[in-house]
């Protein structure tokens, strides 16, 4: 097989596995809990409810220490039922402090936020109601918080399959050339 056809098929191999692939979306945070609050003006308390948000990136913003992460879409599970957040929202973590959320992105306004080193403290939702597909939703309480999909502040970093993907092909490019390098020997 010759080098070109080599990094060729190497090249087809590992793109699709590259960062800002079109598979997913780079950023997705998901909170779940037992929530009190109201949706179109109908209070419920303990409810289950899960927030999910996605983003096309997972670049934060850094504000005064806290990385502020835009959201693309931001839905409320609640009964079996998804609701779309339908104005701007983002994520915020402050890893000093150990505050995160959601709120506006002009932070004048949370929609939940609370403390992600200890599972039930839950600081309240700041100046009113969000707008949703299914009405103003407003959370009021929360019990039994539970965050995954972001990388907290002191969690060791690990690889992705896609820096390793791309790692692995660029020792087969080397190892391809210097295996095909040919030493010419003189004697005298």
């Amino acid at each position: 097989m010759s080098i070109t056809r080599f990094l060729a098929a190497a090249l087809l191999a590992v793109l699709p596995l590259a960062p800002g692939s079109a598979f997913a979306a780079a950023l997705t945070v998901s909170l779940t809990g037992s929530f009190d609050g109201s949706l179109a003006g109908r209070s419920f308390s303990g409810s289950a409810l899960t927030f999910t948000g996605t983003a096309d990136s997972d670049v934060a913003d850094d504000v005064f220490g806290e990385s502020h992460y835009a959201l693309d879409t931001l839905t409320v599970t609640m009964n079996g039922m998804d609701y779309t957040i339908t104005e701007p929202v983002m994520f915020f973590i402050a890893p000093d402090s150990t505050l995160a959320g959601f709120a506006d992105p002009d932070a004048a306004r949370s929609l939940v936020s609370f403390d992600y080193a200890a599972a039930n403290a839950f600081y309240g939702a700041f100046a009113g109601a969000f707008s949703s597909s299914g009405g103003a939703l407003a959370i009021t309480g929360a019990r039994s918080l539970a965050l995954s999909g972001v990388d907290l502040p002191g969690a060791a970093a690990v690889p992705e399959p896609a820096s390793w993907a791309l790692m692995l092909a660029g020792f087969a490019i080397v190892g391809g050339t210097l295996r095909r390098r040919r030493t010419v020997v003189a004697y005298a």
